[in-house]
């Protein structure tokens, strides 16, 4: 579990961190303050697209898809959101 921006208790799982995006705005369950992904993660998701795009491997596709998610995961900061 990941702190809140706001509160500091840990209340964002990791499925949610994964698939709010950046665009999106979720709500704390304990404070209810709004918070988010930086935009980093769409630094993330070149690693799945630039596979895709120019390859028909697999095995690379595969590789993009996951580090994809690693790096959103655990390597994007959580932001607070107004």
């Amino acid at each position: 579990m990941y702190s809140c921006p706001h509160c500091n208790k840990p209340t964002i799982s990791r499925i949610a961190k994964l698939f709010v995006g950046s665009a999106g705005v979720k709500k704390c369950s304990s404070c209810d303050g709004d918070w988010s992904i930086s935009w980093i993660s769409l630094f993330w998701l070149s690693f799945f697209i630039i596979p895709t795009s120019f390859s028909s491997n697999l095995l690379l596709i595969i590789a993009g898809v996951i580090v994809s998610w690693v790096g959103v995961v655990f390597f994007t900061p959580i932001v607070k959101r107004n």
